[in-house]
């Protein structure tokens, strides 16, 4: 049903030969599939009645309900797959028929595999007090599943030499655009472009 689109979800089981999706019925009949994704819960109701006694303060969790699920797709996202050298964190809008989820990604770059996400709730997720840029990169990177060795690649939305010291002391290289006006990235009068200069030239910075 990802993948092939229909109106209606009765119209997975339809007889017709012409029109017949027959990976759905055979899977099992559409009442049974109606009545379990009625019923279907990802979390403990008695752990989500806590919660959201909790709304309206900074200890609610708006994405509870869906942690278990979430928690199931990234481990097995890491389970079955090891990336290549050069990774990369990016984001990735998730569009749905009442508001859109923003992602945090850490995806392998020869390919695009996810291996690793954070849903952005509106709030920084982390609270460690470096901002939402660093936290987002430094969250994904899991040193016990990826060890060290690794180039990560990013815009300059994430860029910074806080992040960049602190991932070459994890052993891992960096690379990624940089906006000047970021508090810590180097300005000076000799390696700054203005709009006079032409057009390709670059100048770059080692981040130590």
């Amino acid at each position: 049903m990802g993948m092939v689109k229909l109106t209606d979800v009765r119209d997975y089981w339809r007889k017709c030969y012409y029109h017949t999706v027959p990976v759905a019925a055979e899977a099992m009949a559409r009442d049974r599939f109606r009545t379990i994704s009625w019923n279907v819960h990802m979390s403990d109701p008695d752990e989500d009645r806590v919660n959201d006694a909790k709304r309206g303060t900074s200890a609610h969790d708006r994405l509870f309900r869906l942690k278990p699920l979430m928690d199931t797709i990234r481990n097995a996202c890491k389970a079955f797959y090891q990336p290549r050298r050069n990774i990369a964190v990016d984001e990735r809008m998730v569009a749905s028929p009442k508001c859109g989820f923003k992602l945090f990604v850490l995806a392998d770059s020869s390919n695009g595999y996810t291996l690793d996400i954070s849903v952005y709730n509106g709030n920084n997720n982390f609270l460690t007090g470096q901002g939402l840029s660093y936290d987002s990169v430094m969250s994904l990177i899991d040193k016990g599943y990826l060890g060290s060795g690794y180039h990560v690649y990013m815009d300059d939305f994430y860029t910074s030499p806080k992040l960049f010291r602190d991932l070459f002391a994890a052993k891992f290289g960096a690379c990624g655009a940089y906006k000047d006006v970021r508090r810590g990235c180097p300005r000076s009068a000799v390696n700054a472009l203005n709009k006079m200069s032409p057009t390709g030239t670059y100048r770059w910075k080692w981040f130590l």
